[in-house]
């Protein structure tokens, strides 16, 4: 990663300090601080900009965010400002300690119960408790707080929240912590030679966050647990100081909230597994052997829907154990560095500890590893899902194939109707010169009682021809005149079409076949011309002249 390295110089007999930032962090005037130490510090020169940094400082400090000590720097610079939820918020608080003795027996308290102001205020501000005079050898003290929406803070109010940071000596992370984002893990070392752990949860509801802070002179660790209520119970921490009395490490703690998260991934995945042995078995294409499927009683669209949402949450669980593993790497590295700091008494009272948490760790990988191979269900469900679509075309295909024979059916039967209108045809043509014949004669402009024939037919007997002729004439006039238009009508919407479907291709294609019209009437006057003239026909001068016609000809009909 590349740095822009930041040299600051003060007045004289004041140290140059460098500082480096990533490239990507935006650095204003305000933003350029001195760290000597480990503390932080303003510019040197009594300036204005001094002057009002320190007093920032200073309300940070009252506010009870922890001011200097507590790098606020650190967690303050994201620019996302949350929501503080309702003073009459209404939720349950689990409370956890656990007090180990070095000669007498550890104690442990789980309170759960709603969260009420005084309560609280109470808790946080009791001293640590003490045995016959002695302070424990090691302990924690933790609260288990459940997450609101992700445009807000925990279910804490500003004052709450600055009042638990206070009593905890934690920084003010909520702005980051508290959101739902990518997650993240860090050990951060503060002026006091404490270390706080930050574990931001991941966009997964299973996600456990943290935010512990050990102090390596009492070995006592304090902090707090965010949790989503819809999938991780408070009864998940019951177990916690019976862990902490066997294996006495401040990063045990987050370890168990690593731990919890992944076996309930686990425990989702498995469902998972049922759902996919479920469509397996309606399928016949799997674990399950083909007699026993049921397809034909499936819509296979709705278990292509079900198995996309089942993939869904399954690469969700996968991504998750993913995070879940960085963190449980990240823990195992700075368990080797937490040992190295620390004081050599503490080292001496944790490394029991160290080699028990570090087992546990590198058992905790490997039942992570394992779990990206549980029940092949990735490759099994790739599997479904080409197995669905190729069912889909197959029923797809019987249908086309039912259509088709329904066709061919309706093709005999219109046939034979087609067979017998063309016998009625038939015969009604043998029979029409007769009927018109007999239909003629009956009318009454001939009468037949006439002895003779020339005095058949009536005086009358020109009107029907006068009227017969012009209305027989209009009729077929008519008639081509209706043809003709609808002819052309449906030329013209089927030009409208191809030129909306195909554009400017339909266009050149109609000027090619004008062209081709044009050249083949030019083509018919040239014969015609040529066979007026049969010497001029072979002539080298007309056989040239009809070659590069015929070329030009080409070259105007390509699009």
């Amino acid at each position: 990663m590349n740095f822009i390295q930041l040299q600051l110089i003060t007045r004289k007999y004041r140290p140059t300090v460098i500082l480096e930032y990533p490239t990507h962090y935006t650095t204003s005037d305000h933003c350029l601080i001195l760290v000597s130490e480990g503390v932080i510090q303003g510019p040197t020169a009594d300036s204005p900009r001094q002057i009002q940094e320190n007093k920032m400082l200073e309300d940070s400090a009252a506010s009870g965010f922890g001011g200097q000590g507590n790098r606020e720097w650190l967690f303050d610079w994201c620019p996302y400002v949350p929501e503080s939820p309702s003073e009459k918020a209404n939720f349950d608080v689990a409370m956890i300690e656990c007090w180990k003795y070095d000669d007498d027996e550890p104690t442990k308290k789980y309170k759960l119960g709603g969260f009420h102001t005084e309560t609280m205020h109470s808790w946080l501000n009791e001293s640590t408790p003490t045995r016959n005079g002695q302070q424990p050898s090691s302990g924690f003290k933790v609260a288990v707080v459940p997450c609101a929406d992700s445009s807000q803070l925990p279910y804490l109010t500003n004052g709450e929240i600055q009042e638990f940071n206070s009593a905890f000596g934690l920084p003010y992370f909520q702005k980051h912590y508290s959101s739902i984002d990518c997650g993240a893990c860090g050990m951060f070392l503060q002026p006091d030679n404490s270390y706080v752990f930050i574990i931001r949860r991941t966009t997964d509801w299973a996600s456990i966050g943290s935010a512990l802070r050990y102090d390596p002179k009492t070995n006592i660790i304090r902090g707090f647990f965010y949790v989503e209520l819809k999938n991780i119970s408070f009864a998940k921490f019951e177990k916690m100081p019976e862990q902490f009395m066997n294996c006495s490490h401040p990063l045990l703690l987050p370890l168990l909230a690593v731990e919890i998260t992944f076996e309930t991934k686990v425990s989702h995945l498995a469902k998972n597994s049922q759902d996919l042995n479920k469509i397996e078995e309606m399928t016949g294409y799997g674990l399950s052997t083909s007699e026993n499927a049921t397809d034909s009683q499936n819509d296979y669209r709705v278990l292509v829907k079900g198995l996309g949402k089942f993939q869904s949450q399954l690469y969700l669980a996968l991504a998750t154990i993913t995070s879940s593993r960085y963190m449980a790497l990240f823990l195992r590295q700075k368990i080797q560095q937490l040992s190295r700091v620390i004081p050599e008494e503490c080292q001496q009272k944790l490394e029991p500890a160290c080699h028990m948490l570090d087992e546990r760790i590198e058992f905790l990988l490997s039942n992570m590893e394992h779990t990206y191979m549980m029940g092949a269900m990735k490759e099994r469900m790739e599997a479904q899902q080409t197995v669905l679509f190729n069912l889909i075309a197959q029923a797809d295909s019987l249908i086309n194939v039912s259509l088709a024979q329904d066709s061919r059916e309706m093709a005999v039967s219109s046939k034979q109707d087609s067979s017998a209108m063309k016998i009625i045809a038939l015969l009604t043509t043998f029979f029409l010169p007769g009927t018109f014949i007999a239909s003629f004669f009956a009318m009454p402009l001939f009468n037949w009682s006439e002895p003779e024939l020339h005095q058949v037919a009536n005086s009358h007997f020109w009107v029907y021809w006068a009227v017969t002729g012009p209305l027989t004439l209009v009729t077929m006039a008519g008639v081509i005149a209706w043809a003709v238009w609808n002819s052309r009508r449906i030329q013209l919407l089927q030009s409208r079409a191809r030129e909306s479907v195909f554009g400017e291709e339909a266009k050149r294609r109609r000027a090619r076949d004008m062209n081709e019209k044009q050249s083949m009437e030019t083509e018919m006057k040239r014969s015609s011309m040529s066979d007026r003239d049969p010497y001029k026909k072979y002539s080298m001068f007309d056989m040239l002249s009809h070659r590069r016609r015929h070329q030009h000809d080409l070259a105007t009909a390509e699009p």
